[in-house]
């Protein structure tokens, strides 16, 4: 399944890429990371990949040389293309693929959306078809943002690449911190959440309201962080590389709405449904019933994305149904006291689909809710036996601090990145020994992102 990122084997593979990166020059620098990437992605679906970038890249010229209706014709018959490509490997992967051995290919969402996108600015002159084949492989197959994101334009990403970085020891000492505490992140925190989480849902048939309640609100902190990781080693390792990669999260959990938590979570899928879907089936114009079936139709769009699966497309109507609901109400003003804990209720009562094994686990889920509160010491008993109460603790207390750190980024005091040194290494040192730890005590298995089978 190729190379895992969470594993020393990755840690390797990139201080070796890193080191020979800088010892040569120019152009052969391109080269050296699409090699790179090319070694990451052995035995995670290469060849499909190999395909899907020469058939783009071809297919961008022919669209570029076209006008009128072949212009127009050309255009959607690649964007179908890749769109067939994506779901029938959606479809079989639960079947054929796990039968006959084949590998559903890692990142195929992130670099077909990638694809698609600079297919569509291509088609509407906003970019020149990328001349360079090179340029143009490293800007799909980048390793640090192959397998999950964040999905780059073309433009911004193209001119980066042929910029000749030099050694800048703050850039770099920036991006290193930023993938520690991305493996910090997704190895120790999202760990322990895992741990605790997925006996629930695994075993739902066994469990009541105050264990669904916790596991469902743990999970929805459980998924970002794990989502969030990746994102953060993915960006601190392009920026080693003097690569900027865009934001992919902004303090989700802090939005006063449903419509701004999709502007703060997932930032380059949502902005790529704003752009190349929302806005061109009419975006916010028109009536009132056209928005609303505008709104529902890219959020199932979002749901099928993740999965062909009922649970998935419930989970993006009902983001669809609550954003439609809030953009209707949007001249109630709400105290954001009210408004955020009540969009973050929201959002994880949903999360209960996306988690879920079936939809019959998902209604179980729902219609035990409210069962098992039979007094607060029996429920204190139920959940200490579930989860520990020692262990509730510690979720809590990593949450406030991880949340604290968010924070501090996002309102650019940047906490534990510009604190001094004597206080900082001893911070760092303790991640990396946390790390270690649970990694080879087991008590993490590291293992893939939730978000790298999608």
């Amino acid at each position: 399944m190729g190379m895992e990122i969470v594993s020393l084997t990755f840690v390797f593979f990139f201080a070796i890429i890193s080191v020979v990166f800088f010892l040569i020059p120019g152009r052969s620098r391109m080269l050296f990371l699409v090699a790179a990437s090319l070694v990451f992605f052995i035995g995670s679906g290469l060849s499909i990949l190999a395909i899907s970038v020469f058939a783009n890249f071809a297919a961008a010229f022919l669209v570029e040389r076209l006008n009128g209706r072949e212009r127009n014709f050309a255009f959607w018959f690649f964007v179908l293309l890749n769109a067939a490509c994506l779901l029938m490997f959606k479809l079989i992967s639960g079947n054929l693929i796990s039968r006959f051995g084949l590998l559903l290919p890692l990142g195929l969402s992130f670099y077909t959306l990638t694809q698609v996108g600079y297919l569509a600015d291509v088609h509407m002159g906003k970019i020149k078809a990328e001349r360079d084949f090179l340029c143009y492989a490293l800007y799909v197959s980048f390793f640090p943002k192959l397998i999950a994101g964040p999905i780059e334009r073309a433009e911004g990403m193209f001119r980066q690449l042929r910029e000749n970085v030099g050694f800048d020891g703050p850039r770099i000492s920036s991006g290193l911190k930023l993938m520690l505490f991305g493996f910090f992140k997704k190895v120790v925190v999202v760990g322990l959440f895992s741990r605790l989480v997925d006996p629930v849902y695994n075993n739902v048939w066994a469990h009541s309201g105050p264990d669904f309640l916790i596991a469902t609100f743990i999970y929805a902190f459980q998924i970002y962080y794990d989502f969030s990781a990746y994102s953060d080693i993915a960006v601190g390792g392009a920026r080693v590389f003097g690569i900027n990669l865009i934001q992919n999260f902004r303090l989700p959990y802090f939005s006063s709405s449903i419509s701004e938590f999709w502007r703060r979570w997932h930032i380059s899928l949502s902005s790529w449904i704003r752009d190349y879907l929302y806005i061109p089936l009419g975006g916010s114009r028109g009536s009132a019933a056209r928005r609303v079936l505008n709104t529902l139709f890219v959020f199932m769009v979002v749901g099928l994305w993740h999965g062909i699966t009922l649970t998935f497309v419930i989970w993006g109507l009902m983001h669809g149904l609550f954003a439609s609901i809030s953009g209707i109400a949007k001249q109630v003003r709400v105290p954001h006291l009210v408004a955020i804990p009540g969009t973050f209720i929201l959002v994880s009562g949903a999360w209960v689909f996306f988690r879920a094994n079936s939809l019959n686990e998902a209604l179980l889920i729902y219609s035990s809710l409210l069962t098992g509160w039979v007094g607060v010491s029996e429920v204190l008993v139920q959940v200490n036996s579930t989860f520990g109460l020692a262990e509730i603790a510690i979720v809590g207390s990593l949450i406030l601090v991880i949340e604290f750190i968010h924070y501090s980024a996002e309102s650019n005091k940047v906490l534990l990145f510009s604190i001094p040194r004597p206080v900082t290494w001893p911070v760092y040192a303790a991640m990396i020994w946390a790390v270690l730890i649970f990694l080879m005590s087991g008590l993490s298995s590291g293992g893939n992102f939730i978000y790298a089978r999608f």
